[in-house]
């Protein structure tokens, strides 16, 4: 059980490759990570502008040692901003951009309960590729305003790495491309011609047993706000010594986006954002590659924005976003909600894990949003990483003004530290040789439906 949540302020305030940083008007607006070796930490995020709405440029990997927010050893583009896509064929120029990075792997040295650890120091990391339209001003055209055929070109791109052996920077495993089934051309080759765009979900993948060779994952397939939901596989293909999409569940959810995919207990949790509706969707399944049961749309929290969903490192279930009633119009304060699946994914427990107005930050059109719960790594504090930004923007016909330096300045990722009741095991555990294990069914709280994987 969460005792208490301490908001430490900015993680990290600029990029420093050239045209993503402060000096070009740009911030770092999306990280997630995962420890990847006993001392090595790999952070990635999406770099963010002022142009408009929603302005994801490029991903970049940062590699830090010792601690989510030690020290940085590296850093370097994953995927990089450009304003030379045809999109369409007519000569046209567009921005490609990226965003929404997730990551996942096994880390370095790691033994797998005497499973072959071949697949050890491999790290794939998928973030969203997506034209957007400049309008005469060079801001950006709201997507909604654009041609779909134009935002038919969503979708989802990744590379892999490994930790080099000084430990000091990333090796490419695999380079960026397009993320496609194995052995087929495209995403459409399993969901159809008429799958218009394929999106990246809101949380990492998870592994689906104790060797960590399969990963899990809840993609958005469809139209803007026509979205079903579906899982797909990740597994180690020992042949190419990389990860491959293998496998592809049958579609489910219509309105659905974002979700995010967490081991409960001996079986699996989805939750997803609604379209139209401030609550979150939640699945409860056995298989995740099998038809869903039956949607539950708890009446509490109700959300405003993107909203995320973990099993903390205690084993209990949280969702992260903003409530809606509060602060209609805005996402502030950021909170975190303790859900009890067992009661119909009832609320049981609220904290603050960031109010933005009330801390100074920003205090005119604040957000807190894009809470992620990074793996645990051991004892009573788990990290929270969280972006802040205001709602302005370069282009005054959404807000009635454009931003100030000051707002601009203050926008940027941030971080917050759960203090739980009690230790925790970490996900991952290293001894003085620097090998580990899966963290297991430790925990005490437990039920007749099985014990909690962290």
């Amino acid at each position: 059980m969460i005792e208490s949540i301490e908001h430490m302020g900015e993680l990290y305030h600029g990029c420093t490759l050239p045209g993503e940083t402060r000096e070009d008007g740009v911030y770092p607006g999306h990280f997630n990570g995962i420890q990847i070796s006993a001392t090595r930490f790999l952070l990635v995020y999406a770099t963010r502008g002022f142009r408009g709405v929603d302005e994801d440029r490029s991903v970049v990997y940062q590699l830090r040692r010792d601690a989510y927010d030690g020290p940085v050893l590296a850093e370097g583009f994953v995927a990089r901003a450009a304003d030379d896509w045809d999109v369409l064929g007519d000569g046209v120029k567009h921005p490609r951009y990226y965003g929404s990075p997730i990551v996942f792997g096994v880390p370095k040295g790691v033994n797998l309960e005497g499973s072959p650890t071949d697949h050890a120091n491999c790290f794939a990391v998928i973030c969203r590729c997506n034209p957007r339209q400049l309008a005469a001003d060079g801001t950006l055209v709201k997507v909604p305003e654009a041609d779909p055929e134009f935002f038919n070109n969503l979708h989802m791109q990744w590379a892999q790495y490994r930790l080099n052996d000084a430990e000091d920077d990333l090796e490419i495993v695999s380079p960026l491309e397009p993320l496609c089934p194995k052995g087929k051309a495209s995403y459409r080759d399993v969901f159809g011609e008429d799958a218009t765009t394929f999106n990246v979900p809101m949380v990492e993948p998870q592994p689906i047993d104790a060797t960590c060779r399969k990963w899990a994952m809840c993609v958005n397939v469809g139209a803007l706000k026509h979205e079903k939901l579906s899982m797909i596989e990740l597994a180690w293909d020992e042949h190419a010594r990389r990860y491959q999409w293998t496998q592809t569940g049958p579609s489910f959810g219509d309105g659905l986006t974002e979700a995010c995919v967490m081991r409960y207990r001996d079986e699996w949790l989805i939750a997803a954002r609604v379209h139209g509706r401030p609550h979150a969707a939640w699945f409860w399944t056995r298989d995740l590659f099998s038809p869903m049961p039956d949607t539950v749309y708890p009446e509490h929290p109700r959300l405003v924005g993107p909203h995320t969903a973990y099993v903390g490192a205690d084993g209990e279930v949280y969702v992260f976003g903003a409530p809606i009633d509060i602060d209609p119009g805005n996402r502030n304060p950021l909170c975190v909600w303790q859900i009890d699946p067992d009661r119909d994914f009832a609320m049981v427990q609220e904290h603050t894990v960031c109010n933005v107005s009330a801390l100074g930050i920003l205090t005119d059109l604040p957000h807190g949003e894009m809470a992620k719960l990074l793996p645990h790594t051991g004892g009573r504090v788990q990290y929270v990483l969280h972006r802040i930004r205001t709602r302005y923007t370069r282009d005054a016909s959404r807000t009635g003004r454009v931003i100030r330096a000051d707002e601009m300045e203050a926008c940027g990722q941030y971080y917050a530290k759960i203090a739980y009741d009690a230790d925790q095991s970490p996900r991952w555990r290293f001894d003085n040789e620097h090998a580990g294990v899966l963290s297991s069914h430790e925990s005490s709280h437990e039920s007749s439906r099985g014990s909690t994987i962290r």
